[in-house]
């Protein structure tokens, strides 16, 4: 909301300057990650490392398994396919489709439904 907790592309990381954070509670609010931030309400600390940005997270990021264009987080891809795997176990498209980017993962799931019509297998 203010710029205190910022991502940074240029080396994927998650960066805070927390002499700047009005505690709004925005980040905790808008943060996709359930109970991943706290904010501590009324507090200042006169120490040099308050008033400097510091990095929270860092990751590597993840290239798509058709297109190699990099859109998301290996932890994030890792997190979801762990979660998901096991439900798409019985089809290795929708298995591989939680390792493709937004654009290549509509055209492999269609590219699966023509081959299974052509060969009498879609319902």
């Amino acid at each position: 909301n203010v710029g205190a907790l910022v991502a940074d592309a240029s080396d994927n990381t998650l960066r805070i300057n927390p002499s700047i954070c009005t505690a709004c509670g925005y980040c905790e609010l808008s943060c996709p990650e359930t109970n991943c931030l706290t904010i501590k309400q009324d507090v200042i600390e006169l120490k040099p490392t308050w008033f400097k940005e510091s990095v929270l997270a860092q990751d590597k990021l993840f290239a798509c398994v058709e297109c190699g264009v990099e859109f998301a987080t290996t932890k994030a891809i890792e997190k979801i396919a762990s979660k998901m795997a096991t439900i798409f176990a019985s089809d290795p498209v929708k298995v591989r489709s939680l390792y493709c980017c937004a654009n290549c993962k509509p055209k492999i799931m269609m590219q699966n439904i023509l081959n299974q019509q052509k060969n009498g297998e879609f319902i």
